[in-house]
């Protein structure tokens, strides 16, 4: 639990508190009209520091922007119109109490909806996020070995090639062509610890190194488009 999270709760429980001993020094009457008013002015105060630990803790699973806008705002503005309306049925005795329970629960209902689709959207982008950020280190992980395989041999031009292909890549996703990638790079890897390297298996290795460079992209485009 962060920072933000705990003082929530603390102030949350002071005026909570606060609150029920206000009520008790005031001595209001009781009616059925001031007791769900009441009930629901407390409910009210529940949902909104109680809202800034859920939307706290869905912020560190999901998209942190999302989450605060997407679902912190309505439940934040949600407790406020509770308890708004709360006070003014507290002060209105002959009021319906069917209406102010019918009232309740419509706004429950459709700030529930809201904040439901909008915390599913921010997970969904949160994995995105991550899926790119892993696919970029990937990326970066096979450019740094390739500039240090370059290092160690002669034909530089042909691992710059690769390099600058690797480059410009889309990184936006990581594919099973990855592996193979992986798995292509680490044999060159081991040939140019030889001392005397096959010209032909290093020019194979180049090659095959290229054509999955070309599936990988192809690979990511096809993930691209089905997912679309």
């Amino acid at each position: 639990m962060n920072r933000r999270a705990k003082i929530s709760i603390i102030i949350g429980s002071i005026v909570f508190v606060a609150t029920c001993m206000i009520f008790i020094i005031a001595e209001i009457e009781i009616y059925l009209s001031t007791t769900l008013g009441i009930c629901f002015l407390l409910y009210s105060e529940l949902v909104f520091f109680g809202g800034f630990v859920v939307v706290e803790y869905l912020a560190d699973k999901s998209s942190q922007i999302m989450t605060r806008a997407g679902v912190g705002i309505p439940v934040e503005g949600y407790a406020i119109i509770v308890f708004l309306s709360s006070l003014i049925y507290i002060n209105f005795l002959d009021s319906y109490p069917r209406r102010f329970l019918i009232f309740q629960i419509i706004l429950l209902v459709i700030t529930a909806g809201i904040a439901l689709v909008t915390a599913n959207a921010s997970k969904t982008a949160k994995e995105r996020d991550t899926e790119i950020l892993q696919a970029d280190l990937r990326v970066q992980e096979f450019i740094d070995r390739l500039t240090l395989i370059k290092e160690f041999i002669d034909k530089k031009a042909d691992i710059d090639k690769l390099i600058d292909k690797i480059k410009y890549s889309d990184k936006s996703a990581t594919v099973h062509a990855d592996k193979e990638l992986n798995s292509a790079i680490l044999n060159l890897e081991n040939t140019i610890k030889i001392q005397e390297v096959d010209i032909s298996e290093f020019n194979k290795q180049i090659q095959e190194i290229d054509f999955l460079i070309t599936k990988r992209n192809l690979q990511v485009r096809n993930l691209k488009q089905g997912s679309i």
